[in-house]
């Protein structure tokens, strides 16, 4: 299968290909038991799975399908993408995400046989972030749509709870010198993010850029992981400033434009654990589901003073929705802790 993606108006744009697999593909019968593991061919890796039993010749009859051969995963090793704007990745999102990730597995299951066996990967992104200091650069964060930003607060965060998260794991694995380094990063980090993201009533979208607001977000991590970096006044503050630019349909992702995303939505209601706030962010969201004009499968991206899709049409039925669940994975850790 080849996939073949170009830009029509001479733009850098990000794209994410969504491959949905399952291992019924290389099996007959949904109860066969499985067998996966990684091959590595050159400089290609590849995932597998397929039956445990491989038996091409042991079955006959009229409809019986095939119980052999192994399903392959695997992507063009070292793949670079060349840019009119130097880095437009999203290096700092997607570090910071795989970072706060590992952690959260690590706390959850309490193994940490994840992390250990790809503590090289890990541990690279986790320097990549302290090299790329508290000020992004001008990346793309995960709403890409946007376009590119430099110092964008958010971000920032971000990267902070990654490098958090990361220190947490080498005290999980006994790397005490490493813990102490990372975790006082983060705590410094947070601190000096407050001064540069401070506008008086809210904080800023950019640290350069007066006046404006954004939702953020990727504090509630902060709460999920324990890692209490951030003054708790932050939350408060950010919550008071939102509840005052509530539209019809819900909040804007940022002073920008009108739409917002679903699922970061929920997770802005979520990051001072006020039960009212909670409640108060939410309820414009419940108008939206039951009056939103385009009657479409569940949308994460949408118009907050409309209720429309952004340009005719949004984002609809994606696996990012999962993310409004997140309320449940705060309160499930509260009862455990408290």
């Amino acid at each position: 299968m080849d996939i073949d993606v170009r830009s029509t108006d001479g733009r850098d744009h990000a794209v994410s290909v969504y491959y949905d697999w399952s291992a019924n593909w290389s099996v007959g019968e949904a109860e066969t038991e499985l067998s996966w593991g990684r091959h590595r061919a050159g400089p290609v890796e590849a995932l597998f799975v397929g039956a445990a039993e491989q038996r091409p010749l042991k079955r006959s009859g009229d409809e019986v399908q095939i119980e052999w051969g192994y399903l392959f995963v695997s992507s063009q090793p070292d793949f670079v993408v060349a840019s009119a704007f130097g880095d437009s990745t999203t290096l700092l999102e997607e570090s910071g995400n795989m970072l706060i990730l590992a952690g959260a597995l690590a706390q959850r299951t309490g193994s940490t046989a994840l992390a250990e066996e790809f503590w090289s990967e890990i541990a690279t992104w986790a320097q990549y972030l302290l090299d790329s200091g508290l000020d992004p650069e001008n990346q793309l964060c995960t709403d890409d749509f946007a376009g590119h930003m430099p110092h964008n607060a958010n971000l920032a965060i971000k990267a902070i709870l990654g490098i958090g998260a990361f220190g947490q794991l080498c005290e999980k694995l006994g790397k005490m010198d490493e813990a102490r380094h990372y975790l006082a990063t983060a705590k410094a980090w947070a601190t000096q993010w407050r001064e540069l993201a401070d506008d008086g009533a809210g904080y800023r979208l950019a640290f350069d850029q007066p006046g404006t607001w954004s939702q953020k977000y990727n504090l509630v991590w902060d709460r999920i992981l324990g890692l209490d970096l951030f003054d708790g006044r932050i939350a408060d503050t950010e919550m008071a400033l939102y509840r005052g630019k509530l539209n019809a349909y819900g909040l804007p992702l940022d002073s920008r434009k009108a739409y917002t995303k679903l699922d970061w939505l929920v997770w802005s209601a979520c990051l001072t654990g006020k039960q009212d706030d909670f409640n108060a962010i939410l309820a414009p969201l419940a108008d939206w589901l039951d009056a939103a004009p385009q009657r479409v499968p569940l949308s994460d991206w949408f118009q907050t003073d409309t209720g429309k899709q952004p340009n005719g049409h949004g984002f609809w039925a994606r696996s990012v929705v999962g993310g409004v669940f997140i309320k449940l994975m705060i309160d499930t850790r509260r009862r455990e802790v408290g």
